[in-house]
């Protein structure tokens, strides 16, 4: 009997693997991706002396992503700080590399996708100081050599899993401050660092070999911002198997969507749903549509979401509802924001509020 529950498992996991669809479009694919949710504040928890716990979350079981999964769930997106206890010579600390192998397979054998990427990872990338700008030559090597081992690590696995280049760290301000400066010569200069991370990207996995010559990439737009990842700066990189999509993130309107006191920039916005900010959600995934969707590039809103502190209630629900849908309704896979502790309980297996869960697997349902 032992041997039988041994040889099923073992056809689940073949049929699992076997059933991934290579030959799909990105557009196409996107949509397999449905609804996502990020694995937030765990194994980038950058600062603490042990990632996965060092910001409040608990240790990371099956049993959580089999819930999500049957939540409405299909895909994690799982943010890594690779350069937590680096070697001098850019080597990844085996025991995170071997924790981070292992939360990819729970959730991969909990029938979902996973995206991996590069996080903030102690900011080293846009850092003003000894960034790309300030050190190119030093920084692409870092940047290579991560890439080569993760490459080296997963090149067996199927499009269950997907790599993306960078997170929200592709803005360079120090060249051009997008905050305060107009459009001009520095403009393209620093669309251009980010345009050849995303090439080398893209060349470094595709040179690998085995199944990372047809892995599905996910390309950081420009600060992974809306509009500016839209202007004509913004050059996404050469793919011949024309395997890749495009990740913004959606906080928006920002004064809702981040704060959640009064801060110099901003006051603290208790209450969303208006009409004009309904009109403005709109007006944002189109321009996406627009630009990427429509041109055969499939679009992922790889982080979205609000906090509940000092929030409406019912804003938060409508906030996360609108957005999640006017994207899965365009054909885009939000990717919700979760952290340790917040939307979702890991410990409880459970949103800590049922209507905003419900929502989800309603949505989830519209495709299945």
């Amino acid at each position: 009997m032992k041997l039988k529950k041994v040889l099923l498992a073992l056809l689940a996991s073949t049929a699992l693997f076997s059933g991934c669809k290579k030959n799909l479009s990105s557009v196409e694919f996107t949509r397999e991706l449905g609804l996502g949710y990020n694995w937030g504040n765990t194994m980038e928890a950058w600062g603490t002396g042990q990632l996965e716990t060092g910001w409040g979350a608990p240790i990371s079981t099956k049993e959580m992503f089999e819930d999500l999964k049957a939540r409405g769930f299909d895909t994690i997106r799982l943010p890594v700080a690779w350069s937590f206890r680096m070697a001098d010579d850019n080597t990844i600390y085996e025991p995170l590399a071997k924790r981070v192998n292992e939360i990819v397979d729970m959730a991969i054998d909990s029938g979902m996708y996973v995206i991996l990427n590069i996080h903030w990872d102690g900011g080293w990338i846009n850092d003003p100081r000894y960034g790309f700008t300030k050190n190119w030559n030093k920084c692409m090597k870092k940047y290579t050599d991560i890439w080569t081992q993760i490459c080296e690590r997963y090149k067996d696995y199927d499009n269950h899993l997907i790599f993306e280049s960078l997170n929200e760290e592709g803005a360079f301000d120090n060249v051009w401050n997008r905050y305060a400066a107009s459009r001009g010569p520095n403009t393209k200069t620093a669309y251009d660092i980010l345009n050849k991370i995303n090439q080398k990207f893209v060349d470094i996995v595709r040179a690998s070999g085995s199944n990372n010559e047809d892995r599905y990439l996910l390309i950081a737009g420009y600060g992974t911002d809306i509009d500016l990842t839209i202007e004509p700066e913004f050059v996404m990189p050469v793919d011949k198997k024309k395997h890749c999509m495009i990740s913004v993130h959606y906080y928006t309107p920002s004064d809702f969507a981040i704060l959640t006191e009064n801060a110099s920039w901003g006051k603290n916005r208790r209450t969303w749903g208006t009409e004009e900010d309904l009109a403005l959600l709109k007006k944002n995934m189109n321009k996406m549509k627009t630009a990427f969707h429509d041109k055969g590039i499939g679009v992922i809103v790889g982080e979205y979401g609000c906090p509940v502190l000092n929030k409406e209630p019912e804003s938060v629900r409508k906030y996360l509802t609108e957005v999640a849908t006017e994207a899965y309704d365009l054909g885009f896979c939000p990717v919700l924001w979760g952290g340790s502790v917040d939307i979702y309980s890991r410990r409880n297996l459970c949103f800590d509020d049922p209507a905003i869960g419900d929502m989800y697997l309603a949505l989830s349902k519209k495709a299945r």
